[in-house]
């Protein structure tokens, strides 16, 4: 697709409808940070795929639409702008095939997570979808680079991002009161408890363990049975 001036969020939604026949949907997220406090996160078919930070919800918005682009169309990421240094470089990765026989080798020296990795990776985040092979779950992910930039290395949060939720909570406990409690801290840890039963309560379980009545009361190794 050509950008012929367009902005990165009029082509992707152009790119979803006619190729993908799907509408993508938008989950928005604030967060403690006060240069980029919104958070969006873009969905295509319960799927998640571009996550996208800015000053507003419009300018987070545009971001996830421009990451998801460079996702499902990563050639026009190379037409684009060169990539920063806080922005990892998958060019080489582009040209590489989802189902390539070589993808474990190439993921080795470069540091990148295996494709086992890559497929709890995105079984983990995107709950209810079954142990399939990663190219079912994407069929119109061509490049492992698009896979990279979903599910690879940098899709976790790094080492600044933790070192920043460290010193907001360090800043937390300086609001302290001598003998009463840190409110800010216990709200800090309420909302944290939250997010962890959401996470807990969105994962559907697999299957159930079905157990036989014929099942052994005790050890099978009884010394009272060996003959000396």
């Amino acid at each position: 697709m050509n950008m012929n001036g367009r902005c990165y969020l009029s082509v992707f939604h152009e790119y979803v409808y006619r190729a993908l026949q799907k509408q993508p949907v938008y989950e928005f997220t604030q967060l403690e940070n006060a240069s980029n406090p919104y958070q969006a996160t873009v969905y295509i078919g319960d799927m998640q795929y571009g996550v996208g930070y800015g000053s507003s919800k419009r300018q987070a918005k545009a971001n996830a639409a421009r990451s998801s682009i460079q996702i499902l169309i990563p050639e026009m990421s190379e037409e684009g702008a060169a990539p920063s240094n806080d922005e990892p470089d998958f060019t080489f990765f582009n040209y590489v095939g989802v189902e390539d026989p070589r993808v474990s080798e190439f993921c080795a020296a470069t540091c990148e997570p295996s494709p086992h990795a890559i497929l709890r990776t995105c079984l983990l985040r995107n709950f209810g979808a079954n142990d399939r092979h990663i190219a079912s779950l994407h069929p119109h992910i061509r490049s492992w680079g698009s896979l990279l930039r979903m599910y690879g290395s940098r899709s976790i949060k790094s080492c600044k991002e933790k070192k920043l939720e460290e010193q907001q909570i360090t800043l937390l406990q300086d609001k302290a009161r001598r003998n009463e409690p840190n409110h800010a801290v216990l709200q800090k840890l309420r909302d944290e408890m939250t997010k962890l039963r959401q996470r807990d309560e969105s994962v559907v379980p697999i299957g159930t363990l079905m157990l036989t009545e014929q099942l052994p009361t005790h050890s099978g190794s009884n010394l009272n049975n060996v003959h000396l």
